[in-house]
């Protein structure tokens, strides 16, 4: 009978330990499949990895996509001949009229002076080729689609308009400078530049140097990844509130 027993308990011990040894064996096959080279958890890991990846492309793409279509007027297209025509309304009031035929804009009889693409880039400089009118400029409109090289210094000085009308005819897709191209304009009120594009634009110093009337302005349209120089952007901006 004590031989029967001792029998049995080792039975007993030794498959106990088989079982343990069994336990063991398993653990460690879950511990690789979790910590060893195709692990759960890296899997996991890489997978999210991929994921975020795939979703972050796909946003550069609709990203390229609403790019191409914002713009999709301007592909291809040149520079073109841009004329600044000045209308006398009275002694104490001109009015500045872009247009690219220089033809007589409509609803005005009789041009004061015409300005060529030649005259406002080349003579621009420091002063506009109508800066003799400056105080006098009280409106200035954009009649129809033009096409500039640069827009440097083009609105500089007009310090008694208080918006510039259909700004979003003004293409910008050749311009690299716009160095100075609303300084002084200390009476604008209102700018809507979301139609710029200004991904081209190496110059924007003193852009808006001294636009002490305006108290918003949106620029979450502008691609400045090929600016290198925002000197004095924004001084003298004394009312400025709202900058996105």
């Amino acid at each position: 009978m004590e031989t029967k027993l001792k029998r049995t308990n080792g039975i007993t011990l030794i498959a106990l330990i088989i079982t343990i040894i069994v336990l063991l064996i398993l653990a460690g096959v879950a511990l690789a499949a979790l910590t060893g080279q195709g692990n759960i958890i890296v899997n996991a890991e890489n997978a999210v990895g991929k994921y975020n990846n795939s979703v972050a492309g796909e946003q550069q793409l609709l990203n390229e996509i609403e790019k191409y279509f914002n713009h999709e007027d301007e592909i291809e297209e040149e520079p073109g001949q841009v004329y600044g025509n000045v209308y006398k309304i009275s002694d104490t009031e001109y009015h500045l009229v872009f247009n690219a035929t220089g033809n007589i804009a409509n609803g005005y009889t009789q041009k004061q002076l015409v300005y060529k693409s030649e005259d406002i880039s080349n003579g621009i400089g420091y002063t506009a080729p109508w800066s003799e009118f400056l105080e006098n400029i009280k409106r200035v409109i954009i009649e129809e689609k033009i096409i500039p090289k640069e827009t440097a210094r083009y609105f500089k000085g007009l310090t008694n308009i208080n918006e510039i009308e259909n700004l979003k005819n003004l293409k910008t897709n050749n311009v690299t400078d716009m160095t100075a191209m609303f300084r002084g304009c200390s009476g604008l009120r209102h700018l809507d530049l979301n139609a710029f594009n200004t991904s081209n634009v190496e110059n924007m110093t003193s852009m808006f140097e001294e636009c002490s009337s305006l108290n918003s302005l949106d620029l979450s349209a502008f691609d400045t990844s090929n600016v290198k120089n925002m000197n004095n952007m924004f001084d003298g901006c004394s009312g400025l509130i709202n900058l996105n």
